[in-house]
């Protein structure tokens, strides 16, 4: 098991208190009266009009930037160009640092265009349409998890095929690009090189799985891909997702699956993919289920088992971090961290009887919420404001952040808000009341269960993959990104606590599948990957990696170069929902090792990694962390937080 999986919270939700009003619409009132923004910087330069801009999705690269960037719908990469496409199966190479699967155009593809643009989309499959003369001349699927590259021909004009397809059988071709075999599927008549068209032809193209065939594979490309559908529940020890795969005329299809999901509703065949998340399978069928275990929801440590001199000691060190708490940042970022450790030093005020410091402490929590959350902020004070931006449709804080203005990084910011939120609703019905509506639309922002005219339907949320992504325009060559798989889970923790704090049920569900799912990403593709079959570990030299792309995988940060950090980066804020043992101590000192070779841990996140030191060594971690230099913990963390995180180990 890995970091994280050390950490995940097997705690239930403190709130018990009802409420009639379960609805996740946005209140149109309450964004009518925040400052509109429309930022051009983010306006796509191929979507379809009616479509919402599709921040923060694996394509998001083929949308916003002018130059189109490579994407990589697993097992394949893929790039459009206004003529038509590239795509090709990329090859596993492996450093040190870095595994890349960089994009490969083994074979591309002219429909003789000018231009595409996104026609339809989901949060698995993109639809691309390309026009010439304004007339549509062809449309292309691609989609996570799809072995295929759907094409629906509309025009009559003759078609030329990528060089060296050869006839196999009737309907059936291949050809051999950079050592893969590539077959194509297609009923129309060719003559030597060249498609004689006719509206509604179609074209499927595949890379052939090792221990398949071009043949085999055929069977079940006779049908384009249309789009895929997502459905998600659970059962009493798992959240279940059901990955739908549509073609035309229903047809069964195939599916690519993670090493990690365990697929059922679906046949396994013969065939295999090497991809840098590992060997992916091959099955047929349309609908495919798969769970991972239920990660619950928590704003709180179990401090009450303590003695009676631990308690004292958190006591003392509270009184000392209570006087030091100050809620100053106006950025979405830092304020929402200060807000994340003033909540937990509530939380742990009221467990430990210490009345005075929780009137202290709620008082500077509910006047800067206030703040924040004001939808009238902005004529008060030029900062701890939102404004809803026309052109993406969602929330920004006017004080950017990261890139916050360019929808980078909304759930790590936005779920420190949501916690601190829920954590003064439960006890504030009044402050639950009044600011209901803005924090339905942070939370919204970055999750919402449903789409609506004004955001739309989880939007940094793969379900296919079963994390986030980061970037707001994906503006990289290697596709989108995520860093921080701690900060992701604490995004859907937040707001899991929220939903629940605020009775919204569909809510509720909702960011309880997408903690589950994050959480058990984040041990599989992060911080566990020394149990990840090759190629994947074949001459990489570390047991996890730090930032996910969709074309590499990196023992890196985009902040620092140190061990500390990048070990750090995925412990971050270690909130109360991280708490369950399942490591071997072997796995925790390998990891602490290489986070801090020396055994000092005053450096950056010193605290978090004290934190998980205490699972290998409880006593020992404790003492360091009652010395730590206080420069080493965290904006969102406190002393007292942090001892009570490793006493309640």
């Amino acid at each position: 098991m890995g970091v994280l999986a050390l950490i995940i919270g097997t705690s239930t939700f403190l709130f018990t208190r009802k409420h009639t009003n379960d609805t996740s619409k946005p209140d149109a009132t309450t964004i009518s009266a925040l400052p509109h923004r429309s930022n051009t910087a983010m306006q796509p330069h191929r979507l379809a009009s009616g479509l919402v801009p599709p921040t923060n999705r694996w394509f998001s690269g083929i949308a916003f930037p002018a130059a189109p960037q490579p994407v990589y719908p697993l097992p394949l990469s893929f790039l459009p160009s206004g003529q038509g496409f590239t795509f090709g199966l990329p090859t596993v190479k492996t450093t040190a640092n870095t595994v890349f699967g960089s994009y490969n155009p083994a074979l591309a593809l002219s429909f003789g265009s000018d231009s595409y643009y996104i026609s339809r989309y989901d949060a698995v499959s993109v639809t691309l349409t390309y026009t010439k003369a304004g007339k549509a001349v062809a449309t292309v699927t691609v989609a996570e998890g799809s072995p295929f590259v759907s094409v629906v021909l509309l025009s009559d004009d003759p078609l030329i095929l990528p060089a060296g397809f050869a006839r196999q059988a009737d309907n059936t071709y291949a050809a051999t690009a950079g050592g893969t075999v590539y077959g194509m599927y297609t009923t129309a008549e060719i003559a030597g090189n060249t498609l004689r068209n006719a509206p509604g032809t179609s074209l499927v193209f595949y890379p052939v799985a090792q221990g398949s065939s071009v043949q085999a594979m055929a069977a079940y490309a006779k049908r384009p891909l249309t789009d895929v559908s997502v459905a998600y529940g659970a059962t009493a020890a798992q959240s279940t997702t059901t990955l739908s795969y549509h073609t035309k005329t229903h047809a069964s299809t195939l599916y690519a699956a993670l090493p990690e999901q365990n697929i059922t509703g679906a046949r396994k065949l013969p065939g295999t993919y090497a991809t840098i998340y590992g060997t992916l399978s091959l099955y047929v069928g349309n609908d495919i289920q798969f769970g991972v275990p239920i990660s619950a929801a928590s704003d709180t440590l179990a401090v009450d088992r303590l003695s009676a001199a631990q308690k004292q000691t958190l006591v003392d060190q509270l009184r000392g971090d209570t006087a030091t708490t100050n809620l100053t940042k106006t950025d979405s970022y830092y304020g929402g961290k200060e807000l994340y450790r003033a909540a937990n030093l509530y939380q742990l005020a009221l467990q430990l009887g210490q009345k005075d410091l929780a009137a202290t402490l709620k008082a500077q929590l509910v006047t800067d919420l206030d703040q924040w959350l004001d939808p009238h902020g902005s004529r008060k004070r030029d900062n701890r404001y939102f404004y809803y931006d026309t052109t993406v449709k969602g929330l920004v804080a006017v004080t950017p952040s990261y890139g916050s203005e360019a929808f980078n990084d909304h759930h790590f910011h936005y779920g420190y808000f949501l916690y601190a939120a829920a954590v003064v609703a439960q006890h504030d019905t009044g402050f639950a009341s009044r600011n209901r509506a803005m924090l339905n639309l942070i939370a919204s922002d970055i999750g919402a269960p449903s789409a609506s005219a004004y955001f739309p339907k989880q939007r940094v949320f793969d379900p296919y993959f079963g994390h986030s992504w980061a970037s707001g325009n994906g503006d990289f060559a290697d596709g989108n990104n995520q860093e921080s798989s701690s900060e992701a889970i604490n995004a859907w923790n937040g707001l899991a606590l929220w939903a629940q704090a605020s009775g919204q049920t569909k809510l509720q569900r909702s960011a309880s599948w997408m903690l589950s799912r994050e959480t058990a990403a984040a041990a599989a593709e992060w911080t566990d990957i020394a149990t990840s079959k090759p190629p994947f570990t074949a001459g990489y030299a570390h047991s996890m990696v730090s930032m996910n792309w969709g074309g590499k995988r990196d023992y890196a940060t985009f902040f620092s170069a140190a061990n500390n950090a990048i070990v750090g980066i995925q412990l971050i804020p270690l909130n109360p929902s991280m708490v369950a043992l399942g490591a071997q101590k072997d796995r925790i000192r390998q990891i602490i090792a290489a986070a801090i070779p020396g055994g000092d841990f005053n450096v950056q996140f010193g605290d978090y990694l004290l934190m998980y030191q205490s699972l290998l060594d409880k006593q020992t971690a404790l003492r360091a962390a009652t010395g730590l230099d206080v420069q080493y913990i965290d904006d969102a963390d406190s002393r007292a937080y942090m001892l009570a995180w490793i006493m309640t180990r």
